[in-house]
């Protein structure tokens, strides 16, 4: 995982190994490679609960069948619901055994169902990765279990 920022917007760069490029789904027992980074809303809020309905956390999700990934906020498990504005943009390459992912959004959030992100900010972040092919989906994933420290400079 990589990241940076231009002030104006803010970027993450998560690589990762995969033998097979699942970049579709063609029949029900398929499902798609996908990536994403997860911020907290507000506070402190619970990681692998997604949330609580006080502290909400907010997704950028991408997937390569998508035509743009998109925003999400969750306010505990099962309750994630698409932000209205979450001006979420990426891109993903597969090649040399592996994806590489941008997912990238502006700084300042429009509503306040998604995170708000400034320069000099200091805050969370966790990560996720679905390998299709592994049967892996939804709650089914490759997670980091604990906050990680996101120190926006400014």
């Amino acid at each position: 995982m990589q990241a940076a920022h231009n002030e104006a917007a803010i970027f993450f760069r998560l690589s990762w190994a995969d033998d097979t490029k699942d970049d579709e789904i063609a029949d029900t027992d398929q499902f798609p490679d996908a990536a994403a980074v997860l911020l907290p809303v507000k506070g402190d809020a619970p990681l692998l609960s997604m949330g609580s309905p006080d502290y909400p956390v907010n997704a950028w999700y991408w997937r390569p069948d998508l035509e743009a990934p998109f925003s999400v906020t969750a306010r505990g498990l099962g309750t994630t619901v698409r932000s209205a504005n979450g001006g979420v943009s990426g891109r993903g390459v597969y090649g040399a055994g592996g994806w590489s992912v941008v997912i990238s959004r502006r700084m300042w959030a429009e509503t306040a169902d998604v995170a708000a992100l400034h320069p000099g900010q200091q805050g969370k972040v966790a990560f996720a990765v679905w390998q299709g092919s592994g049967g892996e989906r939804a709650g089914l994933k490759a997670v980091t279990l604990e906050w990680q420290p996101l120190e926006i400079e400014g």
